[in-house]
């Protein structure tokens, strides 16, 4: 294929992703490159450390990464992969709103954090964990991660958000149990502009 075909290719690929609505397209093209390459292990976590895959992803964009901006990034392109810079920023906002609340500040043990004592300080499946952080990140998701942490908040105080969509899962609470739930620790759910449809925060 000759390079201007190549090129026509994708701007048409580009406008399909506005015109129709698909931003997977788009995130395709501009998420740059990969930061860790990471497997699931029985236990449902990631055995490295949040430490050690910092380390490979400071190699990969030659420069040092946080721990905790390599987790925020891990866990925006785990719980919404495809959704918009604005709402990857509201969702790192949750984290430290939470981490404030519940850790003490600790951002990466609020990432980390699982009822279950052996995936405890690992990334990994959402089962037992308060965010999902399997999915490795890339460049694009670390940048909006660190540049996330120097903003203020944006969310109006949220401290959860919880994806509608969702409950179309086998054995995840309905919309309404989670609002009930999450109600009695005084929380309400609310919208939040720019956000994908079912995509709901909590404060």
């Amino acid at each position: 294929m000759e390079r201007w075909q190549k090129i026509a290719l994708w701007s048409g690929a580009a406008l399909l992703g506005y015109v129709w609505g698909v931003p997977a397209v788009i995130d395709f093209v501009g998420r740059g490159r990969r930061l860790t390459e990471t497997e699931l292990d029985d236990n449902l976590s990631i055995p490295e450390s949040p430490e050690e895959l910092a380390e490979r992803a400071s190699a990969v964009v030659g420069r040092y990464v946080d721990p905790v901006a390599y987790g925020l990034a891990r866990m925006v392109r785990s719980e919404e992969p495809n959704a918009n810079d604005t709402t990857k920023t509201y969702l790192v906002h949750v984290a430290r709103n939470d981490a404030s609340r519940s850790f003490g500040g600790d951002i990466l043990r609020a990432l980390t954090f699982s009822s279950v004592a052996s995936r405890n300080g690992l990334f990994g499946k959402q089962t037992s964990r308060r965010y999902s952080t399997r999915s490795d990140p890339y460049e694009r998701d670390l940048v909006i991660a660190e540049a996330a942490l120097e903003m203020s908040d944006t969310t109006n105080g949220a401290r959860k958000f919880y994806h509608k969509q969702l409950t179309e899962i086998a054995g995840v609470r309905s919309f309404d149990e989670i609002v009930e739930r999450w109600g009695r620790e005084g929380l309400e759910p609310f919208d939040l502009p720019g956000t994908p449809i079912g995509l709901v925060f909590f404060a």
